[in-house]
Parts: C-alpha cells; sequence; structure tokens
C-alpha cells in the first residue's frame, strides 16, 4: 500500500543507500502516472500543474530532482498538506502546444491516479 512517503535508494560510495522517510503526520498525497508519449510528442521535461484549495503546485515529469536522471519516472508526486481535495491537473508539453487538462473536482486524495489521453 502506498503510504505518499517516498523511500529512496540511491548509489552513493559504491553502496546502494537506503533513505527511508519515517515521518508521521496526516498531511495528504496525490500522485499522477503520466504517459509516455502524447500525440506522438514525449512527456520528459513536460510541466505536470496540480490545483487544491491551497493554490497551484508544480513538478517536472521524468526525473525525481532538478537534474536528469537515468530513467524515466512516470509517476509524479505531490505532497499536498492538508488539502483533502484535488481540483485540476494540467500537463504541459514542452513548447506549449499540447497541453492535457482534467478536471479532479471530486477525487479523493491520499492516491494515485492515471492521466489518461
Amino acid at each position: 500500500k502506498h503510504t505518499g512517503s517516498s523511500t529512496v535508494f540511491v548509489p552513493l560510495f559504491g553502496k546502494l543507500q537506503l533513505f527511508k522517510n519515517i515521518i508521521s503526520n496526516s498531511n495528504n498525497w496525490f500522485v499522477v502516472k503520466v504517459p509516455v508519449n502524447v500525440q506522438g510528442r514525449t512527456t520528459m521535461d513536460a510541466l505536470l500543474k496540480l490545483k487544491t484549495s491551497q493554490g497551484w503546485q508544480y513538478r517536472r515529469v521524468g526525473s525525481v530532482g532538478e537534474g536528469r536522471s537515468h530513467s524515466y519516472i512516470d509517476q509524479v508526486h505531490f505532497g499536498i498538506g492538508s488539502s483533502t481535495q484535488v481540483e485540476e491537473v494540467i500537463l504541459e508539453l514542452i513548447g506549449g502546444s499540447v497541453n492535457l487538462t482534467r478536471n479532479l473536482t471530486g477525487i479523493p486524495v491520499n492516491q494515485t491516479i492515471s492521466l489518461d489521453i
């Protein structure tokens, strides 16, 4: 079961290191699974926007950090604090000519959804 807490394995000094999130709180989370391609264009580096009652959050698709990673990560994690509902999600591909917008009003938090095209 996904609890929203991120656990990460990282190669460090020739060994795999485990970094486990052990903080307990009542904050909510939401994960969006993004398609690999939209209208023949890659979603790598696309901007995913998520709107809650507390405002907008922004994440880049494809990497867990600001730098480049060696693999494509199609699940984008948002920590949404005390928000109990996600209102909208927008996926903007690089160049801005292709946008996917989904109204998510009424969709429960603390789950993973697929952004289907």
